[in-house]
């Protein structure tokens, strides 16, 4: 049993507040030594990679001209082949496979950046970012890795951003809509994962994905704001979405955490528009420095408020 689950017990007048800690010891639900200890044992395990992967780029980067062609191949592609060497010993679905393929698959772009800059082709820069994640792929499959499926998801948010540059003459509203099409279609199988009742790691990617969602959306609408042409997409946009945000957690599943994303990103747009449209003035400034200050106050106590917690579902 989980802790959130006896949290709800506790709203919903189930469970007596007094008798939650000794819930929590008999159910097992509070973390115990031994669980805590594995769990920074797993943390400084990818800290650990990371570090070393950034080592081995940062190794090539100082040395670059002191070495020659061949040896920045060989220490390359011998570096890649040791991240893998673990999956000898482990399975692919160990948690220790999965940070094998993890250091492995960052260590694919630095090789391909060397690749890059050995020969010159002359590509973008979101190609490399494209190709990586495409190089991605089959490992992300074969080895039913969430991590570097979220890896390949940066990547290829990085390369669309990037892509923007090279095709300079796409209208504003096409590249948000891109943006936000890629990040939409990325969000819909996690979030269906999340509402069937998965693991706390989809119901994490969910908030995540969502909280991005906003970001593009309220980054489309207040920059629309400023343009003499088409600008009405952004604000429309930004009202689909909060509206579909409100329904599907404020009356479907009722989770108030998720809803305060939505609560800031509309509160930025409002002061967006005032300081478009309101007067140049100390009186304009103090009236947007209250109405954040209000908002953020409504917030907390709304989310504080025993109003509507018997509902929430996990």
């Amino acid at each position: 049993m989980s802790t959130r689950t006896l949290l709800q017990w506790v709203e919903a007048g189930v469970l007596p507040p007094g008798q939650l800690e000794p819930a929590l010891d008999m159910t097992g639900a509070r973390p115990d030594a031994r669980q805590t200890l594995r769990l920074l044992d797993r943390l400084l395990l990818i800290a650990a990679l990371l570090c070393a992967c950034s080592g081995v780029i940062f190794f090539f980067a100082y040395n670059w001209d002191a070495l020659g062609r061949l040896h920045k191949f060989a220490l390359a592609q011998g570096v890649l082949v040791l991240s893998l060497l673990p999956l000898l010993r482990y399975p692919v679905q160990h948690w220790i496979g999965q940070a094998s393929l993890l250091a492995a698959g960052l260590l694919l772009g630095a090789w391909l950046a060397l690749i890059g800059q050995t020969y010159q082709t002359g590509a973008d820069a979101f190609e490399l970012f494209l190709l990586w994640a495409l190089l991605l792929l089959p490992w992300a499959w074969l080895g039913r890795s969430l991590v570097l499926a979220g890896l390949m998801w940066v990547l290829l948010n990085l390369a669309l951003v990037l892509s923007f540059s090279a095709f300079s003459h796409w209208p504003a509203d096409m590249r948000f809509a891109l943006l936000l099409g890629f990040n939409l279609l990325s969000w819909l199988p996690v979030a269906v994962r999340h509402w069937r009742g998965a693991s706390r790691l989809w119901t994490l990617a969910n908030a995540l994905l969502l909280c991005w969602l906003l970001c593009i959306v309220t980054l489309w609408a207040v920059l629309s704001l400023w343009r003499e042409a088409h600008g009405l997409a952004g604000q429309l946009v930004l009202l689909a979405m909060l509206g579909l945000h409100s329904v599907l957690y404020g009356r479907v599943r009722r989770q108030k955490p998720l809803l305060i994303p939505a609560v800031l990103a509309a509160t930025l747009w409002v002061m967006a528009a005032g300081i478009k449209w309101l007067p140049d003035s100390w009186l304009s400034e103090l009236a947007l420095g209250v109405f954040s200050l209000l908002v953020a106050l409504g917030v907390l106590a709304w989310f504080r408020s025993e109003h509507g917690g018997p509902h929430e579902q996990p």
